[in-house]
């Protein structure tokens, strides 16, 4: 193809608002919805029609592999625009052109990890932010994004498939979606180009798994993710309305339970507990940070503190100072105490005996509920079925912070001198009881 040549589009009539003007358009559902496939050409097109600048997100990207490059030099390519646009490894660049106001522009596509975006500000004078994969994106993350989308006319488009109603991105885009946001829900069944193949595949799994081919084609949510380990224990927390507003009592001290990693996350629970009740009010978390990092988090915060929990591994893990964790937190002033290693299934049920008698706020720990909520077994790749042992993924670090909180609390620790925290007993029972 040439210029001035016509471009070959073939675009599902549901999904042409995607070249009209909204601030955000969502699109969401099941396989097989040609979500990303469609959002890939709109973009190709609109980088060849006019320069425009694109930038392509996830929450996590490790390699360029990761991210939409190749389905967006896919399009190029089925379109013919080779001639166009230069392919690149880290980026795709259109040809440059001259606008009315006499300025050289061009279209660029640049691929990043959300989370790895140190600083979105430098992004601010893009024109389309296109965020793939996002059912996992967290409400920390969103609320990095969110304000960077201050250039008139810039746009931030979204696809997802949609896992728990609970998710922050499901929530916002689709439950309580801000004004000028266009959602629309696709399924197999807006896919005019459906190969036979994956036509068979979805007709099994509707046989033989009904409530799994309604999350993976039909783009329904889940009540609970498949091998959840505390799926039973979260819906009855939310039943007996344990996830709600949990304001930070200044009269009680303030006690931290961590997670521990480097390239992992580290994760941290901040809970006040007053007689056999537990508060949670805050959640933290970050990766690829140092000790001093987290401790001007907690500094951050205005609250009084009593004793930071840690795993044992607090006591081998070096930072490369020679010194461990444990060492260096005292050495800056927090006062520490290592929790027994009492066994994973013995930590699991540590978790399920402190739930019922603990409450939640419902946005400062939202990001570390919904990785808890996610907290699955793994899956013996023979019998296809769930062993005892949880993953370890992203979501494995708040809930092992969270493992650290019930075993201390339940499992009495090594003899040390009491402790007297400010206010002890002015609340024997729940406000909220």
């Amino acid at each position: 193809m040439t210029a001035g040549q016509f471009i070959d589009l073939q675009f599902p009539r549901k999904l042409q608002f995607l070249f009209e003007p909204f601030d955000y358009k969502v699109l969401y559902g099941g396989r097989g919805g040609i979500k990303s496939w469609s959002i890939a050409q709109a973009l190709i097109c609109i980088a060849y029609d006019r320069p425009t600048r694109i930038l392509c997100l996830r929450e996590l990207q490790k390699s360029i592999e990761e991210s939409v490059h190749e389905l967006l030099s896919l399009q190029i390519k089925r379109l013919g625009l080779e001639w166009f646009f230069k392919i690149e490894k880290q980026g795709i660049t259109g040809q440059w052109v001259t606008d009315a106001n006499g300025e050289r522009r061009r279209s660029e596509i640049v691929f990043s990890g959300l989370r790895d975006t140190q600083n979105l500000k430098s992004y601010e004078n893009f024109d389309i932010f296109f965020l793939e994969e996002a059912a996992n994106v967290t409400k920390r993350s969103w609320g990095i994004i969110m304000p960077t989308l201050r250039k008139a006319g810039s746009e931030l488009w979204i696809a997802f498939n949609p896992e728990l109603t609970t998710d922050p991105t499901y929530e916002m885009w689709v439950l309580h979606p801000p004004p000028g946001t266009k959602a629309v829900m696709t399924s197999y069944l807006d896919n005019p180009w459906l190969t036979d193949k994956l036509h068979r595949q979805i007709e099994h799994m509707r046989r033989t798994d009904p409530d799994g081919f309604l999350n993976v084609y039909g783009g329904h949510c889940r009540t609970s993710l498949e091998g959840a380990v505390y799926a039973t224990d979260l819906r009855l927390l939310t039943a007996r309305g344990g996830i709600r507003n949990v304001p930070y009592d200044p009269a009680l001290p303030v006690h931290t339970y961590w997670d521990l990693g480097f390239a992992d996350q580290t994760a941290i629970w901040f809970v006040q507990s007053a007689g056999f009740e537990h508060r949670v009010i805050d959640f933290y978390r970050n990766r690829g940070v140092g000790l001093p990092h987290y401790i001007a988090e907690l500094q951050k915060r205005s609250y009084v503190y009593g004793t930071h929990y840690m795993p044992h591994d607090a006591r081998a893990h070096q930072l490369g100072t020679g010194k461990s964790v444990e060492e260096l937190a005292k050495a800056a002033g927090l006062k520490v105490k290592i929790v027994p290693n009492i066994g994973l299934k013995n930590g699991l049920n540590a978790v399920r005996t402190v739930l019922p008698v603990t409450f939640f706020d419902e946005e400062k720990t939202h990001d570390g509920l919904d990785a808890v909520r996610r907290y699955r077994f793994k899956v013996d790749p023979e019998t296809k079925q769930f062993s005892k042992e949880p993953m370890h993924e992203d979501h494995s670090n708040p809930a092992d912070a969270l493992r650290m909180f019930a075993v201390a609390v339940t499992v009495p620790l090594k003899p040390a001198p009491p402790e007297q925290p400010r206010g002890q007993g002015r609340a024997a029972h729940s406000p909220w009881s």
